[in-house]
């Protein structure tokens, strides 16, 4: 609400609301008493999450010059725009990513207000789900990354919401352990095979080809 007081004549006045994309709205009066009068102009906004932190204010002008000349004019104090809203993740999309050996970070990052609060987790197909201690932040670099999934959980007083991270092992590990699983199956037989030629019955190595 804008209060103009002790203006005359009050039908020259016009009252504009002045917001970040310029005129909200604009407001006439048509008293024609010649005598000053207190009027008062309002205005009905939905603010949105983007308008947080905008400056709103209202701008009295008087026509007085017949000629076209410059109007009077006053603006009130700015009206600073505190919007309350749920968070909301930078970039929302789960993620999947393949595990490193070097460092990893995890960006949780949330836009709300009041302020998130962060909560982090871990969870695979060989560890139940634990909270991680101390974690009240919107980054993840854990000092050793390993496979499974972790969740980061923004909230504040309006509501919360939850990201994964899924990792995955890499292509080149899974190749190596194939790799390395095959040679020992591999060796495994071969010794089995060599058993079979040069143990004796009686349990006894021997280099002689059995008959």
């Amino acid at each position: 609400k804008c209060d103009v007081r002790d203006v005359a004549p009050a039908q020259n006045l016009s009252v504009f609301w002045l917001g970040k994309k310029g005129e909200l709205k604009k407001e006439t009066f048509s008293e024609d008493s010649f005598t000053p009068l207190d009027v008062a102009s309002s205005l009905d906004l939905t603010p949105r999450r983007d308008d947080h932190g905008s400056e709103i204010r209202c701008e009295a002008r008087l026509d007085v010059f017949p000629d076209g000349g410059a109007p009077l004019t006053m603006q009130s104090q700015p009206l600073v725009l505190n919007v309350l809203y749920p968070p909301n993740f930078l970039r929302p999309e789960n993620e999947t990513l393949e595990r490193s050996h070097s460092s990893m970070t995890f960006d949780c990052t949330a836009a709300g207000n009041p302020k998130p609060v962060y909560n982090w987790s871990f969870a695979s197909s060989t560890h139940p789900e634990e909270q991680i201690k101390n974690m009240n932040k919107a980054a993840l670099s854990p000092e050793l990354v390993l496979s499974g999934t972790y969740s980061c959980t923004a909230s504040n007083t309006l509501g919360s919401k939850t990201k994964y991270f899924i990792i995955t092992e890499a292509e080149g590990n899974r190749t190596v352990f194939v790799a390395i699983l095959a040679g020992f199956i591999f060796l495994g037989a071969v010794l089995f095979l060599a058993g079979l030629h040069f143990v004796t019955p009686d349990g006894k190595f021997s280099c002689r080809r059995r008959s």
